[in-house]
Formats: C-alpha cells, sequence, structure tokens
C-alpha cells in the first residue's frame, strides 16, 4: 500500500521545521552571548576583587594570575576587559584634581566587553530608552548610550552594539577620591 500525504500537511511539517531549527541557532547564539553578559553582571564594581574576577573568569589572557590593574578575558564570542583600582587617589597628567575610586587596590573599577560580532540589542535584552545618547566622534555611526543610574554605556554602530562598559553607579559616586 503506498501512503501519500497532502501537499498541506506537508508544508506544515515544513513550516513546524524551520521553527525548530530557528528556534535551536536562536538560543545557540544567545547561551554564547548570555554566558559573558551573565559573568559581566556578576562583578561587583568597587566590592570585587583581583582574586574574585579571576575565580569567576579564569585565567587571564596572558596566561598568568600576577596582578595587574588590567587584565583581559577571552570568550567564545569576544574579549572582555576588567579595570582595578590603584589604591592610590592620584592627579591626572592634564588635571590637578584628584582622580580614582577610594577602594582598596586591585579592586574592580570598571568592565567592558567587545564582541568579535556586533550584537541587536534586542539579543540581550536592553532596551536604551532613558539612556543619554551622545556621538563618538571618530565613528561617524556610531553612538553611546550611557545610564549613570546603573552604570551602563553602550556603543551603538549601525544598530547594533560594539561595546559594553559597565562603571560605578551613580549612588557609588561618593567613593569617587576627594579634591
Amino acid at each position: 500500500m503506498i501512503q501519500t500525504f497532502d501537499p498541506e500537511d506537508c508544508v506544515k511539517l515544513q513550516t513546524v521545521a524551520a521553527a525548530v531549527v530557528l528556534l535551536v541557532c536562536v538560543l545557540g547564539v544567545k547561551g554564547q552571548v548570555a554566558d559573558w553578559y551573565c559573568k559581566m553582571k556578576q562583578i561587583r564594581i568597587l566590592r570585587d576583587s583581583y582574586e574574585d574576577v579571576v575565580k569567576l573568569l579564569g585565567t587571564p589572557v596572558d596566561g598568568t594570575t600576577k596582578r595587574e590593574f588590567s587584565e583581559y578575558f577571552d570568550f567564545p564570542t569576544g574579549r572582555m576587559w576588567v579595570g582595578f583600582e590603584t589604591g592610590d587617589c592620584i592627579a591626572g597628567p592634564d588635571r590637578p584634581e584628584r582622580i580614582g575610586w577610594n577602594v582598596k587596590p586591585f579592586t574592580v573599577i570598571e568592565i567592558g566587553f567587545s564582541p568579535d560580532e556586533w550584537i541587536d540589542p534586542k539579543a540581550l535584552g536592553v532596551d536604551l530608552r532613558g539612556f543619554t545618547a551622545k556621538r563618538v566622534l571618530d565613528q561617524p555611526k556610531a553612538v553611546e548610550y550611557s545610564d549613570e543610574d546603573s552604570g551602563t554605556v553602550y556603543v551603538v554602530n549601525i544598530g547594533r552594539i560594539q561595546n559594553v562598559t559597565i562603571r560605578p553607579r551613580r549612588d557609588q559616586f561618593y567613593r569617587r577620591c576627594k579634591p
């Protein structure tokens, strides 16, 4: 006995198969993005130490865990940078006021991530409404979106995120070095 299929059933089956493939692809990519983004959000600015970061992210790119004030960590989809405080409230080279944060040496003061491929903000669940927008001077199509309340900065180029930075939040500004 030869079994025949209704053409309408074949179209339904193809549609379901295409949807399953699309869902698997989206979840696979989102899972990779979520890994670095989740870890980035786990690091506590002005609280976590160098050792806390290494414990969470692993050995830095340079292959050592010798304390440095700046470290890079590779992910399958990009590179993360973590900046640490020197512990000295020092004057800057082009300004006399003291700069920095009043925290112990080797405390996290900033985190950045640059994806290998720019990311649609929706893939991270990012809504840029309420952020302050500022043109990036050396990149004509780029805009920096910042929010001091959350300490988050996104650089968006041609509608896609090219960099994410987390800095101290507005409610942490009291920890800045005093002049």
